[in-house]
Parts: structure tokens; C-alpha cells; sequence
């Protein structure tokens, strides 16, 4: 679900996974053609302790974005994981 906060200016987003979370997405920057946004998983899970995350939606075209991940331990910078990239056919 992805949606604008109009209090903060900042576009959201919630990812929900059908074994039991949630990731809570805020918007951290934004460009003409991609926003990255600041990923926290609900609830917790201990295995991703000392991790950050980053999520990424950018648009190539008018017909096809891409959608990816950025992971980083604490204290590094962020490296990108993968991307999933999506084309409307007409």
C-alpha cells in the first residue's frame, strides 16, 4: 500500500507478507523518477539485528518501474540487493 502523508510531506508505503509482518516504509529521499524509503520490520525479527534496510521504487519509463531492496550493517553505507522490474503491457 503506498500513500502520501500530507502532515509529514513524505510518501509512505506498507508491504504486508502473509507469514505474520509488516514493513513500515517512510520516505528518506526523493528524485524526479525514484524514492527511497527507510524500511522497520513489524514485529522485529532477531535475525536482522545490527541490519538496515531501504527499499527503492524508481520509474524508467511510463511503462515500467523497478523495485528493489538496500541493506547495510550498521555504520556502513547501503548496497543495493536486488531489484524486481515491472513492464505494463498494452
Amino acid at each position: 500500500m503506498l500513500f502520501y502523508d500530507g502532515v509529514e510531506n513524505k510518501m509512505r508505503r506498507k508491504t504486508f507478507f502473509s507469514y505474520g509482518f509488516v514493513d513500515n516504509e517512510v520516505e528518506c529521499s526523493r528524485t524526479k523518477n525514484e524514492i527511497i524509503f527507510d524500511v522497520v520490520h513489524e514485529p522485529f525479527q532477531k535475525q536482522y539485528e545490527g541490519m538496515r534496510f531501504r527499499s527503492v521504487l524508481k520509474k524508467y519509463s511510463n511503462n515500467k518501474i523497478g523495485t528493489g531492496i538496500m541493506i547495510a550493517k550498521v555504520g556502513e553505507d547501503f548496497k543495493r540487493f536486488g531489484e524486481t522490474v515491472l513492464e505494463k503491457v498494452e
